[in-house]
Protein backbone atom coordinates (compact mmCIF):
# COMPACT_ATOMS: atom_id res chain seq x y z
CA UNK A 1 0.00 0.00 0.00
CA UNK A 2 1.57 3.24 -0.75
CA UNK A 3 1.93 5.44 1.64
CA UNK A 4 -0.05 8.68 1.43
CA UNK A 5 1.94 10.80 4.71
CA UNK A 6 3.94 12.74 2.65
CA UNK A 7 1.03 14.06 0.63
CA UNK A 8 -0.67 17.34 1.30
CA UNK A 9 -3.97 17.99 0.04
CA UNK A 10 -4.78 21.66 -0.81
CA UNK A 11 -7.63 23.81 -1.88
CA UNK A 12 -9.26 27.23 -2.18
CA UNK A 13 -12.66 28.14 -1.00
CA UNK A 14 -14.75 31.16 -1.57
CA UNK A 15 -18.35 31.18 -0.88
CA UNK A 16 -19.00 27.08 -0.55
CA UNK A 17 -19.38 25.65 3.13
CA UNK A 18 -21.18 22.61 2.31
CA UNK A 19 -19.17 21.39 -0.80
CA UNK A 20 -16.22 22.43 1.00
CA UNK A 21 -17.54 19.74 4.20
CA UNK A 22 -17.85 17.09 1.32
CA UNK A 23 -14.43 17.60 0.00
CA UNK A 24 -12.94 17.00 3.02
CA UNK A 25 -15.01 14.02 4.12
CA UNK A 26 -13.76 12.67 0.72
CA UNK A 27 -10.20 13.23 1.34
CA UNK A 28 -8.37 9.64 2.32
CA UNK A 29 -7.44 8.50 5.29
CA UNK A 30 -3.37 8.73 5.68
CA UNK A 31 -2.88 12.41 3.85
CA UNK A 32 -0.86 14.39 5.63
CA UNK A 33 -3.20 17.14 5.80
CA UNK A 34 -5.84 19.27 4.01
CA UNK A 35 -4.69 23.19 3.26
CA UNK A 36 -7.35 25.49 2.79
CA UNK A 37 -7.03 29.05 1.29
CA UNK A 38 -9.99 30.43 2.78
CA UNK A 39 -11.01 33.73 0.65
CA UNK A 40 -14.28 34.45 1.84
CA UNK A 41 -16.29 36.23 4.03
CA UNK A 42 -14.30 36.49 7.54
CA UNK A 43 -16.11 33.40 9.78
CA UNK A 44 -18.26 32.34 7.02
CA UNK A 45 -16.63 28.57 7.01
CA UNK A 46 -15.88 28.35 10.69
CA UNK A 47 -18.32 25.75 11.29
CA UNK A 48 -16.68 23.66 8.73
CA UNK A 49 -13.16 24.10 10.47
CA UNK A 50 -14.85 23.52 13.75
CA UNK A 51 -15.43 20.15 13.36
CA UNK A 52 -13.63 16.60 14.58
CA UNK A 53 -12.30 15.51 11.12
CA UNK A 54 -10.35 12.95 10.17
CA UNK A 55 -7.40 14.36 8.86
CA UNK A 56 -5.43 17.72 9.88
CA UNK A 57 -6.61 20.68 8.61
CA UNK A 58 -4.69 24.39 8.23
CA UNK A 59 -6.31 27.44 7.12
CA UNK A 60 -4.96 30.39 5.36
CA UNK A 61 -7.37 33.57 5.94
CA UNK A 62 -6.89 34.98 3.29
CA UNK A 63 -8.02 38.61 1.86
CA UNK A 64 -11.58 38.45 0.76
CA UNK A 65 -11.94 37.53 -3.02
CA UNK A 66 -8.25 37.81 -3.62
CA UNK A 67 -8.48 35.08 -6.39
CA UNK A 68 -7.72 31.69 -7.52
CA UNK A 69 -4.57 32.15 -8.88
CA UNK A 70 -3.37 33.88 -5.06
CA UNK A 71 -5.25 30.94 -3.54
CA UNK A 72 -3.13 28.72 -5.49
CA UNK A 73 0.34 30.67 -4.59
CA UNK A 74 -0.19 30.62 -1.25
CA UNK A 75 -1.11 27.19 -0.68
CA UNK A 76 1.70 26.32 -3.07
CA UNK A 77 3.81 28.67 -0.50
CA UNK A 78 2.35 26.55 2.37
CA UNK A 79 3.30 23.26 1.44
CA UNK A 80 6.18 21.63 3.23
CA UNK A 81 5.17 17.77 1.72
CA UNK A 82 7.42 16.32 -0.79
CA UNK A 83 3.60 15.82 -2.20
CA UNK A 84 0.94 18.39 -3.27
CA UNK A 85 -2.53 17.53 -4.66
CA UNK A 86 -4.20 21.12 -5.67
CA UNK A 87 -8.12 20.61 -6.83
CA UNK A 88 -11.62 22.43 -5.57
CA UNK A 89 -13.76 22.35 -3.06
CA UNK A 90 -16.76 20.92 -5.31
CA UNK A 91 -14.37 17.95 -6.55
CA UNK A 92 -14.14 14.58 -4.45
CA UNK A 93 -12.21 12.03 -3.89
CA UNK A 94 -14.69 9.47 -4.97
CA UNK A 95 -12.62 5.76 -5.37
CA UNK A 96 -10.38 4.38 -2.76
CA UNK A 97 -6.51 4.49 -4.97
CA UNK A 98 -6.93 6.87 -6.80
CA UNK A 99 -4.58 9.66 -4.74
CA UNK A 100 -1.85 6.08 -3.90
CA UNK A 101 -2.04 6.10 -8.11
CA UNK A 102 -0.95 9.10 -8.64
CA UNK A 103 1.89 9.20 -6.35
CA UNK A 104 2.74 5.79 -8.13
CA UNK A 105 3.12 7.42 -11.41
CA UNK A 106 5.31 9.92 -10.49
CA UNK A 107 7.73 7.94 -8.38
CA UNK A 108 7.53 5.92 -11.56
CA UNK A 109 9.83 8.45 -13.10
CA UNK A 110 12.24 11.32 -12.03
CA UNK A 111 11.86 13.34 -14.95
CA UNK A 112 7.72 13.90 -14.08
CA UNK A 113 6.56 17.20 -12.44
CA UNK A 114 3.32 16.53 -11.89
CA UNK A 115 0.60 13.98 -13.19
CA UNK A 116 -2.86 14.98 -13.56
CA UNK A 117 -6.14 13.00 -13.97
Amino acid sequence: MTDLSEIAVAVPVLSRSEALAQFIESVPRGVSRVIIADNGMPGAHTHVYSRDWHVDIDVLDLDHDIGIGACRAALTDAVDEPYIWMGDCDMAFCRPGDLARLREILDSDPELGGVSG
